[in-house]
């Protein structure tokens, strides 16, 4: 059981980690498509790519605000905490240049461009949305956090 100090940065995190998975899946659809698709397809998956980078660049502060204010005891904390704070600092300056990057593809015409250069630029975001899990898995072992994926159920064998 977490206390109320841990029990928030969790959630917070989580919130982050749930919104994250938008930029993968814009990203995967765009990956997937960009050979066959239409231009006007490929326009609308640059305009979900850069939807979805901007509400997770919004979840950024309150996670880093959580993170920067969450208990510290061991040394272990401190030097997870270091790590996560850089990791978030990092996510939120890719995740504003995704937004800018892929709205200006996003406009009529620009077709030819998200196909040609949409997946190079998502390269640098979908790795450092990589580390950021790491970084972040890191974190909930030290702080003593049970994570589970999405879409999981409670063992009902459990106690």
């Amino acid at each position: 059981i977490l206390d109320p100090a841990r029990l928030h940065v969790k959630n917070v995190l989580v919130v982050l980690r749930d919104s994250l998975l938008t930029v993968n899946s814009a990203a995967a659809r765009l990956q997937r498509d960009y050979r066959s698709t239409s231009e006007q397809a490929l326009i609308g998956h640059a305009r979900r790519v850069a939807a979805a980078c901007a509400r997770s660049a919004r979840n950024v502060a309150p996670a880093r605000d959580a993170v920067r204010n969450g208990p510290l005891t061991t040394r272990a904390q401190q030097r997870v905490q270091v790590t996560l704070l850089r990791m978030l600092d990092s996510l939120n300056t890719s995740l504003t240049q995704c937004e800018a990057d892929f709205a200006a593809m996003a406009q009529a015409g620009n077709g030819e461009e998200v196909r040609d250069y949409g997946n190079r630029r998502l390269e640098p975001v979908l790795g450092l949305l990589m580390r950021y899990d790491h970084a972040a898995i890191g974190y909930f072992k030290v702080y003593d956090m049970d994570v589970d994926p999405i879409g999981t159920r409670p063992n009902p064998l459990a106690s």
